[in-house]
Formats: structure tokens, C-alpha cells, sequence
């Protein structure tokens, strides 16, 4: 039998999603408006001071910052997180990630 729950909150490593977001060219408050998310609670995660987002969120940081490995900004990456699904995308050309080997440049 397939045990399944749904995941109300998603734990987020703060330090990382600042990271992403910066290497992404994006403003805090840039950010927020695109997930839907408060400016303040949003620098709140970066800082460390909240961890906990609920999983629609999470999946709009993953989609907006175009995260290829949703675990990236999961404060427990190792943790299976279930029932949240996202769509994968490959990083913008801009920000020098490393993507299943290669490196995005700037063109």
C-alpha cells in the first residue's frame, strides 16, 4: 500500500534562495510580486529568521527563478518532500549555473 500526504509547508534554506535569486538578477520585492508572497516575509526566508512556506510558494520560487533542481532551496534536500510537483527548467543564459554538466553563460 502507497502512502501518501500532502505537505502543507515546505522548509526553505534561506541563505540558498538569496543566492538563486540574486545569481537570477532579481530584487526581493521583484521576487515577491512574482510568486504572490509578502516582500517582508519573503526577506524574512532569506535571512533564516523563517523557514516554513506553503508548497504553492514553493513551487512558484522554483518556476520564477527557474530552479532546474527543486531541491536547491530545501532546507533538508535529502527529505522527501511528496505530492509537490514542478515543472524543471534550465537556468536563465545570465547567471553562470552549472546545469547536468554544463556551465550557462552570458551570450
Amino acid at each position: 500500500m502507497v502512502q501518501t500526504r500532502t505537505v502543507t509547508s515546505v522548509q526553505i534554506n534561506g541563505p540558498a534562495l538569496r543566492v538563486i535569486r540574486e545569481l537570477s538578477g532579481l530584487s526581493c520585492s521583484a521576487l515577491a510580486r512574482a510568486v504572490g508572497a509578502d516582500v517582508s516575509f519573503l526577506a524574512r526566508v532569506e535571512r533564516g529568521e523563517k523557514r516554513g512556506v506553503n508548497r504553492r510558494t514553493y513551487e512558484r520560487l522554483v518556476r520564477v527563478l527557474r530552479i532546474a533542481d527543486a531541491r536547491a532551496i530545501l532546507a533538508d534536500p535529502y527529505r522527501s518532500v511528496t505530492r509537490v510537483t514542478v515543472a524543471m527548467h534550465e537556468p536563465p543564459a545570465h547567471c553562470g549555473l552549472q546545469c547536468e554538466g554544463k556551465t550557462s553563460t552570458a551570450a
